[in-house]
């Protein structure tokens, strides 16, 4: 059906609402229109979907993009890990710096007297 038997269509069913005709035969009328559309779309169309994945992504939402003791990306991991993701978490001090959880751990256990945030020096304090 091309696009001008489509268009005869309409003005056959404006017609018949104009005429009075009952609801039953508007409706008949009306899905025999959208079938011709239905045909017509599924002719132009180039492309069959056969199937369709969807792809999700993540990203930390963190203040800076890179983590200040190593220097790597966060979405990235540290140095110490082979993969990114749960296994190598951000973690968040009091003061709203944020490090990977192994790259904070590390420079905790290397602070002698007072563990510090490394970027402000304020009192280290995991945020909950």
């Amino acid at each position: 059906m091309s696009s001008r038997d489509i268009l005869i269509l309409s003005d056959i069913v404006e017609a018949a609402r104009g005429a009075g005709a009952e609801d039953k035969e508007l409706s008949l009328t009306a899905s025999r229109q959208q079938l011709a559309r239905s045909a017509l779309l599924r002719r132009s169309m180039k492309v069959k979907i056969r199937q369709w994945n969807g792809v999700a992504s993540w990203l930390w939402v963190a203040n800076d993009e890179n983590c200040g003791i190593c220097r790597m990306h966060f979405n990235g991991c540290c140095p110490d890990c082979k993969v990114p993701g749960d296994d190598c978490p951000l973690v968040w001090g009091q003061c709203s710096h944020c490090f990977h959880m192994h790259c904070i751990l590390k420079w905790l256990n290397s602070q002698q007297v007072q563990q510090q945030c490394p970027m402000c020096r304020q009192e280290w304090k995991f945020k909950e």
